[in-house]
């Protein structure tokens, strides 16, 4: 079995927290928008998977940039754990909140943008 240093771990950490603040940011400002102006919420849908793919590009090119290697991994896995953790929140703040194919949706399109995101930091300055 080959041992995984903690060079990868830490891209991982690095992404994934990169990831995080982001969409802090953004959701932020979209409920401030919200607040703010006369836009629905019928648009926060459609928000949350546009910011979940955009997201998960940037996190898995920062995970695979700073792991040097194994981008499409990386950034896949980045991907997978930046929605496990978004559910585990969901679970945790939303009492009646319950997996649905909306789920897959995330996941896949987390999943998507992190490999595509992790494909392009690998690569990027060879």
């Amino acid at each position: 079995m080959k041992k995984i240093g903690l060079r990868p771990l830490k891209a991982l950490l690095k992404g994934l927290l990169t990831g995080y603040i982001i969409t802090t940011v953004i959701f932020v400002l979209f409920a401030l928008l919200m607040t703010y102006t006369d836009t629905s919420e019928a648009h926060i849908h459609t928000a949350i998977k546009a910011v979940t793919a955009a997201v998960c590009i940037i996190s898995g090119f920062v995970t695979a940039r700073s792991a040097g290697k194994g981008g499409l991994l990386w950034g896949v896995v980045s991907g997978a754990v930046y929605v496990a953790v978004m559910c585990l929140c969901a679970f945790v703040c939303i009492p009646d909140y319950s997996l649905s194919p909306k789920i897959a949706v995330s996941l896949a399109l987390a999943l998507a943008g992190g490999g595509i995101g992790g494909v392009v930091g690998v690569n990027v300055g060879k």
